[in-house]
This record gives C-alpha cells, structure tokens and sequence, in this order.
C-alpha cells in the first residue's frame, strides 16, 4: 500500500512555472510564426499540427510589442479581433508534463492559470508581472501531468494580455505508470508477503 501510494504521490508533485530556466533545448516551442496568419484572426485549431489548439478570444496579433524579449513577428494576444472574454485555454493533443510561455499583463490585471487533466483541476495559480508592457513573465507548470491550460481574469477589458514562445515536454510512456502495471505490481508485492507469512508459520 505504501509502494502505490508512494507512486501516485510522485506524479502529483506540482511547480508552477515563473522563471524561463525550466525551459530545456528538448522541449517543444511555438513561436507561432510557423503559420501564416492574418492580424486579428481568431486562433483555434491552426496549430494542431503541433498538438496545440486554442479557445476563448486569443487573436494573431496585429503588433506593437514585437521589440519585447522572447516576442517575435507573430505572436498573440486578448485583444486584436474584438469578442473579448475572460477565459481561455490552450488544449494540447497529448498529456504534458511541463508547458509554459512568455506573457505580458496588463499592470493592474492577474491571470488565474490553472492546469487540467480530462477535465479536472490539477493545479491553479494567480500570477502577474506588475510593468507593462514589455517585461515578459513567464507562467506554465511543471511536475505534473496534464493535457489542458487554462486561464482567467476578472477583467474582460479584452486588453488583458499577449504572449509568445510557448514551451511544452509531452508524457513519455516510460515516466507515466500505467494503472494496470500498477495494479499488478501492488498484487505481485501482497503475493510474495503472503507467500513468507506462509513459510514463516
């Protein structure tokens, strides 16, 4: 019980993201100038070639912070197509075990990000920068195993945030224990304890 306890435990060990030195030469990278897109457009499932899609109003941006750090010719934002909202979310096509990106906040606004796995909570944190507008803070998780971010404001302004460079490590099958094999590794450890008491007695 101890062992299965033990190994849940290790995949549930979250670290929110706030610093780029989590970042690693093998992670994946959007800088989203790999499609070409028109200012304004609604992004959704153009990028689902690269196992990210996208909901609630995040825009092609139309430009003017393209001098920030880690911002580069495209890159999007909350506020460039109109229809704002408050809630959006990045939706990968596989489990994730570590996602981040570069994001800039208006300085008297927060996000709330919040990491899910089929639909349920993982982890959640509010984060903001403070200066606008071209300091860039970095947000995401690390540690645990999802395949959703999501994130939120109590503003719906539309002028919320922009952001670039999106960071993320997918699962490997190794480091994510099946429940089967889990299964039957608790039921091979209770078989040789009763097979000692057995002897013992």
């Amino acid at each position: 019980s101890y062992l299965l306890a033990s190994l849940f435990a290790g995949v549930a060990s979250a670290t929110p993201i706030t610093t780029s030195s989590v970042f690693t030469s093998g992670d994946k990278v959007l800088n989203f100038d790999e499609v070409v897109l028109a200012s304004g457009t609604l992004i959704s499932n153009q990028y689902a070639a690269y196992g990210v899609v996208f909901t609630g109003g995040i825009y092609r941006s139309s430009g003017g912070y393209s001098s920030a750090n880690h911002v580069s010719v495209s890159y999007l934002d909350s506020f460039s197509g109109g229809g704002h909202t408050n809630f959006w979310s990045i939706d990968f096509s596989s489990i994730q075990t570590s996602a981040g990106a570069y994001f800039e906040i208006d300085s008297d606004n927060s996000l709330v990000l919040t990491a899910m796995l089929g639909g349920n909570v993982v982890e959640s944190f509010s984060f903001s920068d403070g200066i606008c507008c071209t300091t860039m803070a970095v947000a995401g998780f690390t540690g645990i195993n999802f395949d959703s971010l999501r994130f939120t404001t109590s503003l719906s302004n539309g002028r919320n945030f922009y952001m670039d460079e999106l960071h993320y490590t997918s699962a490997s099958t190794s480091s994510v224990p099946a429940p089967t094999s889990i299964m039957l590794l608790g039921l091979g450890l209770d078989g040789v304890g009763l097979s000692r008491k057995r002897k013992a007695s």
